[in-house]
């Protein structure tokens, strides 16, 4: 409603609920973060066409919020992802 086009948002919710990525997809919402086999597999299956980014795993020792324990792949289970993600 503020003039902002769907395919320039990202749903980016580390902790994504399928009523929103739903709602989201049907707003025009088509690209998604994830960072981890379950979260893709999750999403391949609701919207097949969809575009993924991977969120990597990056930590910061200076940063005042650290958020690397929760959130992004680390680099030994990238291979996992994206032999999975190639047999979709």
């Amino acid at each position: 409603s503020i003039g902002i086009s769907p395919d320039r948002i990202l749903f980016a919710n580390p902790c994504k609920m399928i009523k929103d990525m739903v709602a989201a997809y049907n707003k025009g919402v088509k690209t998604v973060t994830f960072d981890n086999v379950t979260e893709l597999l999750k999403v391949v299956k609701l919207f097949p066409d969809i575009k993924l980014i991977l969120r990597i795993f990056a930590k910061d020792p200076k940063a005042k919020c650290q958020f690397s324990h929760k959130f992004g792949a680390e680099k030994h289970i990238w291979k996992n992802i994206f032999e999975t993600g190639n047999g979709i």
